[in-house]
């Protein structure tokens, strides 16, 4: 019941009782007055309500045998409460308002709770180091995009990430976006792109596809063999010796984007001879009997970049441990050294 209501009911009752006393002083006076064979009229219960209307109500009747005390006339105040019919929209929340006026707007700015941000740095070997930092994002998955580069990696429990990325422009340009959608980027002048040839062969998940170099003459296993299991590192260009490999990307789950990316010295070697590439596929418990998509790419001293796409159908899983060799997919793969 709301205080407003609460408040009529109170007056009401309290109009009530001082009729009573008002009828009862009268009947003592008119005792008083007249005697004791005055015979009292006992008062009747009335029912007080919200709605009930203005009555004028006898509160004595007169008796046969001698006069009375007229009281016949008294109005009952508490019937004049007005009918309300709905309590709650007749009570009206007037305490909790404020003028107009008196109503202030507080200013404000908006403030991201989550800063990121992303950093690049030229190295040696046309590479160039991505540093991301994103501590809301710690643990999650990011996608990194560079010109015909997709991949994805996984931010540390600190939130930060710090990996080399070969470049494959001048004006390299890097995107990363974050699981909800957000994104941030980083660019890095690279001028050295054309001392360098690169190939690279990317799919999701672990589709087996793999790029192998095998440098002037090298057969498979030798020092000159280089794959996603003898990659080297960039400081194998500083004396001319040969090229290297980058894996990025985290090949253990299906869903994710995987990149192998080799690089070839091309204008520095001090080597005579070529580079035997080809791509090839193993044959393992996840891929086999399936049909596995990639794209392979090719950038000749910092132009164009040159993409095939590769369909490849992987033998039953009798063969796991085998190898596909795909035979110049892309055209001639071999890498003519100065």
């Amino acid at each position: 019941m709301s205080q407003k209501t609460e408040i009529m009911t109170a007056a009401g009752t309290l109009a009530c009782a001082l009729g009573i006393g008002f009828v009862m002083q009268s009947g003592d006076a008119a005792q008083q007055r007249y005697g004791d064979h005055v015979e009292i009229a006992k008062s009747s219960m009335i029912t007080v309500g919200l709605a009930a209307p203005e009555t004028k109500t006898p509160i004595a009747e007169p008796v046969a045998d001698g006069p009375v005390l007229d009281v016949n006339d008294i109005t009952l105040t508490s019937a004049e409460l007005p009918e309300v019919t709905d309590v709650t929209a007749a009570v009206e929340p007037v305490l909790f308002e404020e003028p107009a006026a008196a109503v202030s707007r507080p200013q404000y700015t908006i403030r991201s709770g989550c800063p990121v941000s992303a950093a690049a740095e030229t190295l040696p070997g046309a590479m160039v180091r991505l540093d991301l930092k994103a501590s809301c994002f710690a643990g999650q998955i990011v996608t990194i995009t560079h010109q015909s580069i997709v991949f994805d990696e996984m931010l540390g429990d600190d939130g930060t990430l710090s990996l080399e990325v070969p470049a494959l422009e001048a004006d390299a340009e890097f995107s990363v976006s974050f699981e909800n959608g957000r994104s941030t980027t980083a660019s890095a002048a690279v001028p050295t792109i054309a001392l360098y040839d690169r190939v690279l062969v990317q799919g999701v998940g672990e589709t087996g596809i793999q790029i192998h170099a095998r440098e002037f003459g090298a057969a498979y296993g030798d020092a000159g063999h280089v794959w996603s299991g003898a990659p080297r590192d960039a400081s194998m260009i500083s004396n001319g010796d040969g090229g290297f490999m980058t894996v990025l990307g985290k090949p253990g789950d299906k869903d994710h984007l995987v990149s192998e990316i080799y690089t070839y010295p091309v204008a520095i070697s001090r080597a005579v001879g070529a580079v035997d590439l080809s791509i090839e596929t193993e044959v393992t418990a996840k891929n086999c009997g399936k049909t596995v998509s990639a794209t392979a790419v090719t950038v000749f001293r910092g132009g164009l970049p040159e993409v095939s796409d590769l369909s490849i159908d992987v033998p039953s899983c009798e063969a796991v441990g085998d190898y596909l060799v795909l035979k110049n997919p892309l055209g001639d793969l071999k890498l003519a050294s100065n």
